[in-house]
């Protein structure tokens, strides 16, 4: 009883620590402020949007926020390490992802390359430090190592995981959204709970807290009692790194699967393009999904003929009214701009 009233005077001080000193009050964040004007436009991407196909130049692209001031990364440090109790190596790559809300809405022509340091801050505060709910899950720590090797993982591989996330979730989105699609619950970028099982669960590379909120909803659907209220508690316990782990976590495992199976003793030798390209369609239908002529024509390096199949799925030309087809063509378009086949 003495160590719990010990521990939960240790969560109430650190609250208030945390509360008392949000990121934005750090002393080197204070210090770049006083040198830069909090209302100076900085772009989001380092190169045109219309290049966003340049895949290469995003994935060794610096964070925007390394780019504003390096002093915002080590705010986020201290602040992330006081909500794990214990000092935790924030990377380049957390903010990174973390910026997917930012870049996509640029990358669809949704909203115009640029923000405010002020625009930036608010958001990435928003997203990564959620002090009451972290707190109640206890491993955020734990939380953003995962994150960070789930990311780096698919980041090696040369993933454009933008591709993937702007698919799954209309752009700007952030995600912890959580959704009903034909009557079951969605969270963030594509992760359908209906279609995932407890051992599927378990052999990702998550963390407990996020098992533990996720696990009620596997194989729930709207016909089930318990749906409703299941449902509003992932609305209300789901932090963004939550979303964010779900998502790295499931595509690095459909990675994973992929390059061991249908694409085995070919994958390391194939384009970043391809690899992304592959990766949309398996994490959409499926890492166990077997498409023969599409599989064919990426063993033998026809990229024209991946288009093609693209283009032409189960041999029927795409009927651009369609949601299943237009997204066929934004992989063959992503394609066939990335081999400079059309501008």
């Amino acid at each position: 009883m003495a160590e719990a009233i010990r521990k939960d005077a240790m969560m109430t001080k650190l609250y208030f620590d945390l509360l008392n000193s949000p990121a934005e009050a750090h002393s080197s964040i204070q210090k770049s402020l006083s040198v830069q004007a909090i209302s100076t436009t900085v772009p989001i991407l380092e190169f045109p949007s219309e290049t966003v196909y340049a895949y290469a130049s995003y994935i060794n692209a610096l964070s925007i926020g390394q780019r504003i001031d390096p002093a915002f990364t080590q705010s986020l440090t201290s602040a992330i390490s006081n909500l794990a109790g214990r000092p935790i190596a924030v990377s380049d790559i957390y903010q990174k992802i973390h910026e997917t809300t930012l870049r996509t809405p640029v990358e669809m022509g949704v909203r115009p390359n640029s923000i405010t340091f002020e625009e930036y801050q608010a958001t990435i505060n928003q997203q990564a430090i959620n002090m009451v709910q972290d707190m109640q899950d206890g491993d955020k720590g734990e939380k953003v190592e995962a994150l960070q090797a789930n990311m780096q993982f698919l980041y090696g591989q040369e993933i454009n995981t933008d591709f993937i996330a702007r698919n799954e979730l209309a752009a700007g989105q952030r995600a912890k959204t959580v959704a009903i699609v034909q009557g079951h619950i969605t969270i963030g970028y594509g992760f359908d709970t209906f279609v995932h099982e407890a051992s599927e669960l378990n052999s990702l590379n998550l963390v407990g807290s996020t098992r533990q909120k996720v696990l009620p909803a596997l194989q729930l659907s709207t016909s089930d009692p318990s749906f409703w209220s299941v449902y509003a508690l992932l609305g209300q316990s789901l932090t963004d790194d939550d979303g964010l782990l779900l998502f790295s976590a499931k595509a690095r495992a459909v990675v994973q699967r992929i390059a061991s199976n249908q694409f085995a003793g070919k994958w390391n030798g194939l384009p970043p393009a391809i690899k992304t390209v592959a990766l949309d369609l398996y994490y959409q239908y499926g890492q166990t999904g077997n498409f023969p002529k599409f599989q064919q024509a990426i063993n033998s390096h026809d990229w024209p003929a991946v288009i093609h199949e693209l283009r032409n799925w189960n041999g029927v030309p795409n009927d651009p009214l369609q949601f299943i087809t237009k997204r066929l063509e934004e992989r063959a378009k992503y394609l066939a701009i990335s081999f400079n086949y059309e501008q």
